[in-house]
């Protein structure tokens, strides 16, 4: 989860900017996305609520920046997306989020209805871009256990305060 959510701070910074700089961060955060995106497909019946939540807002992201790209107001810089590669992100995140919904109904309905309005559709995070503490980024280290607690600071981290 913590790829996705670096990848919505990346994606946030190249709003409005024209270095090559932000260009070549986006295109590796949209690359991590796509991987990111895999590997949940690749078991989308055993993704958590959390993690619905997670790529609901990666896809309200993308879907914000994809109107960024296509609006009339987008004619100052250069960044465009011809191979639709935002939009088809967007349409994976969908397929993952209706296989991941129908599980959590058929396992608990009860505790699926009390997050149904950012479960059910994509969710867009207004915030201001900030830098993430370095205690908190860790280097070559993968971990398949990543409890609630974690994805509980992620959460506070990356959207509070």
């Amino acid at each position: 989860m913590l790829n996705l959510f670096i990848f919505l701070l990346i994606i946030q910074n190249i709003y409005g900017l024209n270095s090559r700089l932000s260009i070549k961060h986006g295109g590796h955060a949209l690359n991590a996305l796509q991987r990111l995106l895999n590997f949940f497909e690749s078991d989308a019946r055993n993704l958590n609520l959390d993690g619905l939540y997670g790529l609901r807002i990666a896809q309200g992201q993308l879907n914000a920046l994809d109107q960024h790209l296509t609006s009339s107001d987008h004619d100052e810089n250069d960044l465009t997306d011809k191979n639709q590669i935002i939009q088809s992100l967007s349409k994976q995140i969908e397929r993952i989020a209706n296989i991941s919904l129908n599980q959590i109904q058929h396992e608990d309905s009860a505790y699926l209805h009390r997050f149904s309005l950012v479960a059910h559709q994509p969710f867009i995070i207004e915030y201001q871009s900030k830098k993430i503490p370095k205690h908190l980024i860790k280097h070559d280290e993968r971990n398949s256990y990543f409890d609630e607690e974690d994805s509980d600071r992620c959460f506070a981290e990356l959207l509070g305060k």
